[in-house]
Order: structure tokens, then C-alpha cells, then sequence
């Protein structure tokens, strides 16, 4: 019989030494999410006895209870979330950035692979396009589909169900590990050039690294610069105001909309109006013309 999933619950199991929990292990392969691709989705859930009732106590990761009454299943809880051809989701996307933030022991597992396979992908992982293409080239993306399909297989037998994907000739949303004739015959163009020899990949990572820094450090300038410019005015307008004989702090700068507002705290000496106009006349409007001088009224 033929389904679009397959949905694997098994009956609640009570083991011998925890006679107040009971354990089940749900296993799927469905596009739950409707994302327009079949995901494999595994955990266990628990409950306990709790005033003479079965209640919920806990739903995750369970390998010790898989291993112990599901042996069949333990080498396959790796696609847990992967796509129904083995790939986790956003494959060279999260690819890289497991390649760039994760200890290799963890990238091998993760990707199946050898050490000197792993160092072919740590390379090229530095340009996306040429990772996409290693990934099938080296065969890894046939290494996956064959472990897929052997777990489909498997919860075919334990659900009695042929998997028929529903998506069959549409492609897979988000996997840019699938490239076009085009795309590769372009890529092995550039391997026969050496444009992809590690030593050219590291000289442009190196390139784009020092044109990064030197943005940044355009942009920090530039910041700072902005900041000095700003801070000078203030002190410039605080003197300014010293200069008129006036010692209260009591008025504030808006830099966004270039106006001083005098008395805009209530907690502060107050400024009087006539203060503010002898300001405003023999310094304010003289050094400052582009500045709005506000009295605000207490």
C-alpha cells in the first residue's frame, strides 16, 4: 500500500526496573511542516504515573531506550530533521558554517566523511558554488541518499506503507547543492585553470579579508571623525554660554534636529529670559546661525 508518509508510533513500553514510566518512539518521514519537501523526524516521549494517572513527563532525544528496544533504528537518528535524501536543511548554507565554527571531529560525523575529504570541503567552503559542487563530485550527496533511502526502507518495513514522495519532479526547496549542467561544466572550466586550487581560494579569501578591514576601518574613521565634530560643537556652544556669564547647565543640544533648548530640565537652575535673549543676540546667533535656540518656560 502506497502513502506520502510514513508515521511509525509504537505501543507504550513499561520497562521491568521503571515500573511508574512508559515509554513510546515516534518516527516519520512527512512534509509536516509544509515546506514542500519530506523531512525524517524522530523522538521519544514519556509519561509517568502521578495520583493513580498516566501524565506527560518528558519529549526529546532518547538513545539508550532506541538502542534498547529499537536497535534496527540507531544508525539512522542522524537524519533526524534531514530531508528525505539525507541532506539537513539549507545544505551549503549551514554546510559552511559547521565547516567554520565546529571541531572536525563533529564535521565528520556530521557529514560522513573522511579526514582528508573533510579538509577538500574546508577549502571549499570558502566559495559556495565550489562547495555545492564537492559535495557531489566527491560523492557525499550519494553517500546521504543511500542512507536515506535505506532508513525509508526500514520504516517501510515497520509501517507495512511504500513511501511515494509527493513531491516527485519538483525540486527541492532551498537546496542549492543541485547544479545544472551549465554550472558544473562552468566550475571544471575554472578547476582546469586552477582558479580553484587552495592556494588561489586562500589568496581571495585573504583579498576579500583585507578589503573588508579596510571598509571597516573607513567606516570606524568616519564614525569617530562624526563624533569628534559633534563633541567640538558642543564644546564650542557650552563655552559660548559661559562666555555670556550664564554658569547653569540647564539646557541641552539636540544634535538630529541642530537645536539648544534652554531650561528642559525642571530639576536644574533655571535660566532667565532675559539671560537667554543676551545670548542669543551677542553669541548665539553670531557663532551658531544654523542653530534653533528654544526658551522653554518654567
Amino acid at each position: 500500500m502506497e502513502s506520502n508518509k510514513l508515521v511509525f508510533i509504537s505501543d507504550w513500553i513499561t520497562e521491568t526496573d521503571k515500573p511508574n514510566y512508559r515509554t513510546k518512539l515516534y518516527l516519520r518521514l512527512d512534509d509536516e511542516c509544509k515546506n514542500g519537501v519530506c523531512d525524517f523526524h524522530y523522538r521519544v516521549e514519556q509519561e509517568c504515573r502521578a495520583n493513580g494517572r498516566w501524565v506527560f513527563y518528558y519529549s526529546g532525544d532518547d538513545v539508550d531506550f532506541v538502542r534498547k528496544f529499537f536497535p534496527a533504528v540507531v544508525p539512522f537518528l542522524d537524519l533526524d530533521n534531514c530531508n528525505f535524501e539525507g541532506k539537513f536543511h539549507h545544505t551549503v548554507e549551514n554546510g559552511v558554517y559547521y565547516l567554520k565554527n565546529l571541531d572536525r571531529s563533529k564535521v565528520m560525523e556530521i557529514f560522513h566523511i573522511s579526514e582528508e575529504e573533510y579538509h577538500q570541503l574546508l577549502i571549499a567552503s570558502e566559495e559556495k558554488e565550489f562547495f555545492a559542487y564537492q559535495l557531489n563530485s566527491l560523492g557525499i550527496l550519494k553517500r546521504w541518499k543511500k542512507h536515506a533511502d535505506e532508513f525509508i526502507a526500514l520504516l517501510e518495513r515497520m509501517t507495512g506503507y511504500i513511501w511515494v514522495n509527493p513531491y516527485e519532479g519538483k525540486s527541492v526547496p532551498f537546496d542549492s547543492t543541485v547544479l545544472t549542467k551549465e554550472q558544473a561544466a562552468a566550475i571544471e572550466e575554472k578547476i582546469a585553470q586552477g582558479y580553484y586550487s587552495e592556494e588561489n581560494i586562500l589568496s581571495r579569501k585573504n583579498e576579500l579579508h583585507a578589503k573588508k578591514v579596510a571598509e571597516k576601518k573607513a567606516d570606524t574613521i568616519k564614525e569617530f571623525d562624526t563624533k569628534i565634530a559633534s563633541a567640538m560643537r558642543e564644546k564650542e556652544l557650552a563655552v559660548s554660554i559661559l562666555d555670556a556669564g550664564i554658569l547653569s547647565r540647564n539646557y541641552i543640544y539636540y544634535g538630529f534636529k541642530n537645536e539648544v533648548v534652554f531650561n528642559w530640565s525642571n530639576s536644574d537652575e533655571t535660566i532667565s529670559e532675559k539671560a537667554f535673549q543676551e545670548y542669543v543676540e551677542k553669541y548665539g546667533s553670531v557663532l551658531f546661525p544654523e542653530i534653533k535656540f528654544t526658551f522653554k518656560k518654567q
